[in-house]
């Protein structure tokens, strides 16, 4: 193992990176760079629009490759089509049921506003009767919308709803002449030729122009509403059973390694193993605003059979007062085609994959963790597991810790002192949390 990857100077320079790929990732979400011919062969169905959307018809539609006219709503709600070819890398050349050819343009990568994939359509009929878990990572935040512009009713990051139907109308509705608010689209100007208003504003309200289309979901309580169907908006498995992805770390050959444990089981394990390790503290800072522990070490990782061997660097990463991991990234600097061939049998064809500037981006989504990766071109590449509820949960232990130390009088390096003087001393984290806990439930 070389030397640059481990130690001191490999940690500070890593860290930030790995911070870097997490947030450039959900930057870029669906609004990357996307190859349409992916798409060749997929159908769709023109969505039906609330009274004050049809003027506009479909915007994303022209019978002519100038776009001047859109297709008007009233001749193609409820049509399907079927995309039959690329024109120039950005058109789509169109067929619909009934023999007419017609051409898209889509803004938005992967996505065509006023329709939804029937491919799509089919996979949101598996939840129905389903749970699901709402997700508040977003730039803006989600909530429960219904018909009824006025009415709408907050969502908890990780609540869980029920699955019960699924809506496939355009919401929205006229606030002034040429000034529409479309519940379902990102903010956007586009000029409208063929209508004496000579702007239409898609405003976005608690969704994201990648929808197709809504779920319809039920609260705890009874409370019924819309949420748009966007993988990236829900988690499908229960995000509080790690035993699901533990099963798939093994298989990745991290056994004795797993989200949910302690610093302390971790350090047990590394040394069981005979694994060198360095264990520290990564404050706030301007990659990160919540500081976390962090252990990382050499491994060995078998690709396929026991010759086929690439050294990594593991990485897990704490809570900051519970000392329980709940992200565990590997960087290695073996071709990066190996790792995704090896990624891909492990875990099956990605939800999202993308290439921008050359480095590959993949993402999947399994229970108990969202699975990321990212690679440089023929450098090197990282993948990184994350259970969000135990994220969360240090996340709010920082502003804890903060606050405790404020109380305290303490400094942050103070404090780091005073840990480092109880893990000499076989400090036991499991006791201080129960302890911890007993203090809290006092003070409220």
């Amino acid at each position: 193992m070389s030397k640059m990857l481990f130690g001191k100077k490999f940690t500070s320079y890593f860290i930030p990176f790995l911070i870097f790929c997490a947030v450039f990732l959900a930057f870029l979400g669906h609004n990357a760079f996307c190859d349409w011919e992916k798409w060749i062969g997929k159908e769709f169905v023109f969505r039906e629009m609330d009274k004050c959307l049809q003027l506009y018809g479909y915007v994303d539609f022209s019978k002519t490759l100038d776009f001047s006219k859109t297709l008007n709503y009233k001749s193609y709600v409820g049509k399907r089509g079927r995309i039959i070819g690329v024109l120039n890398k950005e058109y789509l050349k169109v067929k619909l049921e009934t023999g007419e050819i017609v051409y898209a343009y889509g803004e938005v990568p992967g996505h065509l506003s006023g329709v939804y994939f029937v491919e799509d359509y089919n996979e949101a009929k598996k939840l129905l009767g389903r749970f699901i878990w709402i997700r508040q990572d977003r730039e803006k935040e989600q909530r429960l919308i219904t018909k009824d512009e006025n009415v709408s009713y907050p969502l908890k990051h990780l609540e869980k709803v029920k699955v019960f139907g699924i809506y496939t109308k355009l919401v929205g509705r006229e606030i002034a002449p040429g000034l529409v608010k479309l519940r379902c689209h990102a903010p956007i100007q586009m000029p409208m030729d063929d209508t004496e208003r000579k702007f239409v504003r898609f405003d976005m309200r608690h969704s994201y122009d990648e929808s197709p289309f809504f779920l319809e979901v039920a609260k705890k309580g009874g409370v019924l509403g819309l949420i748009p169907y966007n993988r990236e908006n829900f988690i499908e498995e229960d995000p509080y059973d790690l035993s699901g992805i533990n099963k798939i770390l093994i298989t990745f050959g991290l056994k004795g390694f797993c989200l949910g444990m302690t610093l302390f089981e971790a350090e047990k394990v590394l040394k069981e193993k005979g694994i060198d390790y360095n264990l520290d503290f990564f404050p706030p800072s301007e990659w990160d605003k919540h500081g976390k522990w962090y252990i990382h070490f050499p491994y060995s990782l078998y690709l396929g059979d026991v010759a086929d061997v690439a050294d990594v660097v593991v990485l897990m990463e704490a809570s900051p007062l519970s000392h329980i991991v709940y992200l565990i990234s590997i960087t290695s600097i073996v071709p990066p085609k190996k790792i995704e061939e090896f990624l891909m049998e492990k875990l099956g064809k990605p939800y999202k994959e993308f290439t921008i500037f050359g480095d590959k981006n993949m993402t999947w989504y399994k229970p108990g963790a969202k699975i990321d990766y990212s690679a440089t071109k023929n450098e090197y590449s990282i993948f990184w597991i994350t259970n969000e509820p135990l994220e969360e949960k240090s996340k709010k232990e920082a502003k804890e810790l903060q606050s405790d130390l404020n109380k305290r009088g303490l400094k942050l390096e103070e404090w780091l002192k005073e840990q480092k003087v109880r893990r000499k001393q076989g400090f036991d984290i499991k006791q201080w949390n129960e302890q911890h806990k007993k203090e809290k439930s006092k003070a409220t």
